[in-house]
């Protein structure tokens, strides 16, 4: 594995993955990030086994492919250190990852890549299509009535509904509720219900942030999934 990237492009691939991976956790690779590199780009994934968040990083050159697992704080943060404007070059030596940039050369332990616990098969889901400006604005203005620590699981999360054109986010803690309806582009053909997990719904409004365009919202019977042009985004339901 060895290519070249912007310290843009990586910083900015990478900032999706450090809400999702776990700081303490009983299983160690929860902390890392999976790293492919193939011909046609550069991807990270993380995952806490309730969520997982890929995104897609464009690079400059691509000499050799490949795969590891790595801390994606250290990743990120060394990435962070280095001048911007600057071209990254990373690449596999052994079990060790080299990050090299101008006089900088920086190593960090890497882990088995067939050890990173990826998401089993989401089953099936039926998908339309909203602007992220829409969903960021409903889930503003929703989001506060979630609870955090209510041993009612149904409360610690935030209800949507996706009915013909439209679609309605709804959230409570018991005392009190805000719920929200607009149009999506286009309409579904049978009703859409599930409950997203709290840390889901704040993760999936840092994703739509500056965005302007249409997403591809998927809702299945056990999973919600949520598609950006270079992220892609995918947690399981409350029961």
């Amino acid at each position: 594995m060895k290519f070249t990237v912007s310290k843009t492009e990586i910083v900015k691939a990478l900032s999706p993955t450090l809400g999702v991976v776990e700081k303490r956790h009983a299983m160690p690779m929860l902390s890392n990030i999976l790293l492919v590199v193939e011909e046609s780009g550069v991807s990270f994934t993380a995952t806490d086994l309730e969520s997982q968040v890929k995104t897609i990083c464009a690079a400059t050159n691509i000499e050799t492919t490949g795969k590891t697992a790595a801390s994606a704080r250290k990743l990120s943060d060394l990435c962070r250190l280095l001048p911007d404007g600057s071209d990254i070059l990373i690449y596999l030596d052994g079990h060790k990852l080299f990050i090299e940039s101008g006089l900088g050369k920086y190593s960090i332990t890497t882990q088995q890549s067939e050890d990173f616990p990826l998401f089993d098969d989401v089953g099936e889901s039926s998908e339309f299509k909203i602007l992220a400006p829409t969903l960021r604005d409903m889930i503003r203005k929703t989001s506060f009535s979630m609870d955090s620590q209510n041993w009612r699981k149904h409360f610690n999360g935030m209800f949507v509904g996706v009915e013909s054109k439209f679609i309605t986010l709804t959230a409570s803690d018991g005392h009190r509720l805000a719920t929200c309806s607009n149009k999506i582009v286009g309409d579904v053909p049978s009703y859409l219900s599930g409950i997203i997990p709290r840390k889901a719904v704040n993760e999936i409004g840092k994703l739509l942030n500056d965005l302007s365009g249409e997403i591809i919202f998927s809702l299945g019977s056990n999973t919600v999934s949520i598609e950006t042009p270079n992220t892609t985004f995918v947690s399981k339901l409350i029961d």
